[in-house]
C-alpha cells in the first residue's frame, strides 16, 4: 500500500512544479522594474530568498543534489573573476550594485539547471516563460490598440496609415529591446509546437499566440530583435526538417526525382524566407551602424577595451567610462556598447571574453551530446533550445540586454 501521507498528491505537485518556477520569474523581474523603489524591492528579495530556501528544502527533502553543466560551472568562474575586478572600476558602489543583480539572476540559473533534469520541472519553466511572455504582449497591445485609437480620432479614418510609427516604452522590463530579447526566448517553442501538432485546433491556437508575440516584436521597433528572431526561426525550420533536407540534397546528388508534401514545401520556404529576412536584416544593421550610433558606440567600446586590454575595467563600468569617451554631461550616459564581445571586452578584458567563450564551447558540446542521446520526441525540445539560444547570440551582436532579468 503507498503512503499517501509522503508522497506528494499528482494536483500538489504539478501546481508546484508550475508555481515555483514562475515566482522565480516573477520576482527576479519586478526586482529590475522597482529597483528605483528601495522598500518594494527590499521587500521582493526577501521574498526571493524565502523561495529560495523553499527550492532547497524541497531538493533536499526529495535527496536531488544539484548538478550543474559544465559551462554553468565556467559561467560561475567568470562571475567570481568580474566580481574581483570590482577593486578596478572606476565607480564601485554601482560595480557592486550590478554584481548583487547578477548573483540573482545566477541563482536563478541554477535553479533552471537543477530542475531541467526533470522533464515536468522543465515544462514548469517554460509555462512561466509562456506566462510572462503573454502578459508583456497583451499590455503592449493594448498600448498600440490605444495609440491606434488616437490617430483615428485624429484622421477620421479606420484604414488611413498614419505617417508616423510607434514604438512601445518597455512597460516591464524598461526598454523595448530586452521585451523583445524576452519574448524571442519563447517565439522557437511557439514554432516547434505548431510544427509538431497534430491537431489543427492547436495549431490554430498556437498560431494566434505566435501572431501576438509577432505584432509586439514589431512594434518594439529592434532591428536586433528582427535580427534575432530570423536566426532562431531559420535554426527551427533548418533542424526540424534536417533529415528533409538531407534526402533531398542526397537525391539531388543522385539526380534522382524526388517528392516533397505540400506541408514540407511551404515550411522549407518559409526556412528560406526566414535566410532571406536574415540577410537583409544583417544588410540593414550594418547600414545603420555605418552611419548611426552604433557605430559611434562600438567605436567608443573598442577604446575602452584598448586602454585595459587583459582584465578589463571591472563590471558596470561602461557606463561611466562611454560617458568620459564621449564628452557627455552629468546625469547623461550610455547604457552599453550594443555588442555582447565590445560589452565584455570593456569590462572584463581578454580574460573574460575567453572565459565566456569556453562557456560557449561548452555549452555547444553539451547540447551536441544531449542532441545524440535523445528519442525523436525529445529532439523537438532541444530545436526549441537550439533557435532561442541562437536568436539571442544573432540580438547581442548589436546590442546587450543581459543587463536585464532575461
Amino acid at each position: 500500500m503507498t503512503n499517501t501521507s509522503t508522497d506528494n498528491p499528482p494536483f500538489t505537485k504539478r501546481f508546484s512544479t508550475i508555481l515555483i518556477p514562475t515566482l522565480f520569474l516573477w520576482f527576479i523581474t519586478f526586482d529590475w522594474i522597482t529597483r528605483i523603489h528601495v522598500g518594494t524591492q527590499i521587500f521582493l528579495r526577501i521574498m526571493y530568498l524565502l523561495l529560495a530556501v523553499l527550492w532547497l528544502v524541497q531538493r533536499w527533502r526529495k535527496g536531488l543534489p544539484i548538478r550543474l553543466p559544465r559551462f554553468g560551472i565556467v559561467l560561475l568562474i567568470y562571475f567570481a573573476y568580474s566580481s574581483f575586478l570590482i577593486l578596478r572600476s572606476p565607480l564601485k558602489f554601482h560595480s557592486i550594485e550590478t554584481q548583487l543583480y547578477v548573483v540573482l539572476y545566477i541563482f536563478t540559473f541554477v535553479v533552471f539547471t537543477g530542475d531541467a533534469q526533470d522533464l515536468s520541472n522543465n515544462r514548469g519553466w517554460l509555462f512561466g516563460f509562456f506566462q510572462l511572455s503573454f502578459l508583456f504582449s497583451i499590455f503592449n497591445l493594448i498600448l498600440v490598440i490605444s495609440w491606434w485609437a488616437s490617430w483615428v480620432d485624429i484622421s477620421g479614418s479606420l484604414t488611413q496609415l498614419p505617417p508616423f510609427g510607434y514604438r512601445l516604452p518597455g512597460l516591464f522590463l524598461q526598454h523595448p529591446n530586452v521585451e523583445a530579447a524576452f519574448i524571442n526566448l519563447v517565439i522557437p517553442f511557439l514554432l516547434v509546437g505548431i510544427l509538431k501538432a497534430a491537431q489543427r485546433r492547436i495549431r490554430i491556437g498556437l498560431g494566434i499566440i505566435l501572431l501576438l508575440f509577432v505584432i509586439v516584436s514589431f512594434f518594439a521597433s529592434s532591428r536586433g530583435a528582427w535580427l534575432g528572431l530570423a536566426a532562431a526561426s531559420f535554426v527551427v525550420f533548418s533542424l526540424y526538417y534536417l533529415d528533409v533536407i538531407k534526402r533531398f540534397l542526397e537525391q539531388l546528388i543522385a539526380d534522382r526525382r524526388f517528392r516533397l508534401s505540400p506541408r514540407t514545401i511551404m515550411f522549407l520556404s518559409l526556412a528560406a524566407v526566414s535566410i532571406i529576412l536574415l540577410g537583409i536584416l544583417s544588410f540593414q544593421q550594418a547600414r545603420f551602424g555605418a552611419h548611426g550610433s552604433r557605430f559611434d558606440l562600438w567605436a567608443i567600446g573598442w577604446s575602452i577595451f584598448t586602454e585595459a586590454p587583459i582584465f578589463g575595467h571591472g563590471p558596470g563600468s561602461f557606463h561611466v567610462l562611454s560617458a568620459v569617451e564621449a564628452g557627455i554631461p552629468p546625469g547623461f550616459y550610455l547604457v552599453h556598447a550594443h555588442n555582447l564581445i565590445l560589452q565584455v571586452l570593456s569590462e572584463s578584458g581578454i580574460i573574460g571574453l575567453l572565459l565566456l567563450s569556453l562557456c560557449g564551447i561548452l555549452l555547444f558540446h553539451t547540447f551536441r551530446n544531449a542532441w545524440k542521446a535523445s528519442n525523436e520526441e525529445r529532439k523537438k525540445e532541444l530545436i526549441a533550445y537550439a533557435g532561442a539560444l541562437t536568436g539571442m547570440a544573432a540580438h547581442q551582436m548589436v546590442d546587450f540586454a543581459f543587463e536585464a532579468p532575461i
